[in-house]
């Protein structure tokens, strides 16, 4: 028996399918795999794939993230095809009838003829000149987060199996990059916000590795008070002016059962006492590191 849509159409399976496009999601994954450029090569793998299987439209779109809108953020069209792009940012899910609802068990979203889905996607898809298409659903951690899509605007277009199969396998690539891209970005965003967090804040801020007690991090007041920090500084040669880490430094205090700890010391830098504390923190690669927190002693 042949599969069946989400719309309950039969998938014709009956095809010649050219030796070159078994090739085609090796070529993505390496494209996208080497490049330095994502969203470039994304534009380009767009282009490949509405070529190599002749359609009108290929597109992503990303929901945002409370999930209650979608944009458009690839396009590649065809020649003679007018590119909606710019026409479908937020697009409310509210006007769009349940519109997940539409993807079979396979994250497939299959329909031969637009005409007969609901009212409310096929008034959108129709100001498209959209006659057919093909998506597949887009999921982060098992949460839907967009789809790819393909689109036919010239005729009631019948998608052989072995289409939807690379299709989908294309459109799972270039989803795993993405998502993986817009995380990293979203991680930078955080890590630039806890930043300018840090930098605004009255107090020496500053992070030292275990043993040997080099700064990994130092926030602007900290540099401000010492522009030498550099790669390989030890807080006790930049702060106190020492060869070995102070013998009162609160570091000394920490175990496993004493996660933080203050102190009193001499700061060398400021001729003044500081009140030190230190607290063990995660960092990158699962290590924990000392934050140290210094204020000056009126």
């Amino acid at each position: 028996e042949s599969p069946r849509s989400s719309l309950g159409a039969n998938i014709d399976s009956d095809s010649a399918w050219p030796d070159n496009w078994g090739n085609l999601s090796k070529y993505v994954f390496r494209v996208l795999y080497q490049t330095a450029d994502l969203e470039k090569a994304v534009a380009r793998i767009l282009e490949i794939v509405g070529r190599q299987f002749d359609v009108s439209r290929v597109y992503i779109f990303e929901d945002t993230p409370d999930g209650k809108y979608c944009d458009n953020t690839f396009e590649w069209c065809g020649p003679g095809v007018k590119p909606q792009r710019d026409q479908l940012q937020r697009v409310p899910y509210e006007e769009l009838d349940d519109y997940y609802a539409n993807f079979n068990d396979s994250d497939i979203f299959y329909c031969r003829d637009i005409s007969a889905l609901p009212a409310g996607p096929r008034k959108i898809l129709e100001s498209q000149d959209i006659k057919s298409m093909l998506q597949r659903a887009i999921r982060d951690d098992g949460q839907l987060k967009g789809y790819v899509g393909f689109d036919e605007c010239r005729s009631n277009r019948i998608w052989t199996q072995e289409q939807i199969e690379i299709l989908s396998l294309v459109a799972e690539i270039v989803s795993t990059f993405l998502l993986k891209q817009r995380a990293q970005k979203e991680s930078e965003q955080a890590r630039a916000c806890l930043n300018t967090i840090l930098d605004y804040q009255e107090t020496w801020l500053y992070v030292i590795e275990k043993d040997t007690f080099e700064i990994l991090y130092a926030n602007q007041k900290t540099l401000n008070l010492l522009p030498m920090i550099g790669s390989g500084s030890l807080c006790h040669e930049v702060f106190y002016k020492a060869s070995a880490p102070c013998a009162g430094c609160p570091v000394f205090q920490l175990n496993d059962g004493v996660k933080t700890a203050a102190a009193k010391l001499h700061s060398a830098v400021l001729d003044k006492t500081v009140s030190a504390k230190a607290t063990v923190i995660p960092w990158t690669d699962g290590k924990e590191v000392y934050l140290m927190s210094c204020q000056e002693l009126e």
